[in-house]
């Protein structure tokens, strides 16, 4: 059905997949559904007995999740995202940064 592998190195691959921990064949409800398991995760109220360095590194990662459901979770964005994959390179190379 194409939801959830945790590689994201399906036919688009990349970034945006990885963060949401799907494959790029993953269809919308399996990009929901993987949006809510990393969003769950991520949550800052699950990292706040923690150190310093992990609640910052939790907040980067719920902002990566939440770029990448904005992105793929629209079909015209996914498309373009997917279409590109220069554009998809340089992103993914930005986001390592």
């Amino acid at each position: 059905r194409g939801t959830e592998t945790g590689t994201g190195t399906g036919k688009a691959g990349g970034a945006l997949y990885r963060a949401l921990g799907v494959s790029g064949d993953a269809d919308a409800r399996g990009i929901r559904t993987g949006y809510r398991k990393a969003a769950a995760r991520w949550h800052p109220d699950k990292w706040a007995g923690f150190g310093e360095a992990e609640r910052r590194n939790a907040a980067a990662a719920v902002e990566r999740v939440a770029e990448a459901y904005e992105t793929l979770g629209d079909p015209a964005r996914r498309r373009a995202y997917d279409a590109d994959p220069r554009r998809r390179d340089e992103e993914d190379a930005a986001r390592r940064r």
